[in-house]
């Protein structure tokens, strides 16, 4: 029961922080650090599941809010990293 409970404070807490960058969207500097936490290592394009999930919104929400910064070509062509 109390693990329980303990999972439970900690999605909370989880959706709660999404509430709050969920109201004021990430800036273009806030993204691209969450960009850079949530790459897949196989091939470093970025991983919009994840982004989402951080986030608190759907996976194509988090591509659109992507591409709305400028930020497409950061995170979906690793050719450009090097």
């Amino acid at each position: 029961e109390h693990r329980v409970a303990v999972n439970i404070i900690k999605k909370l807490t989880k959706q709660q922080k999404a509430l709050k960058l969920h109201r004021y969207k990430p800036t273009q500097m806030e993204m691209k650090e969450i960009i850079d936490k949530h790459r897949f290592k196989s091939n470093d394009k970025a991983n919009c599941t994840k982004i989402g999930d951080e986030l608190g919104i759907d996976p194509e929400t988090a591509k659109r809010w992507i591409q709305k910064l400028g930020l497409s070509d950061y995170a979906f062509n690793p050719k450009h990293l090097k």
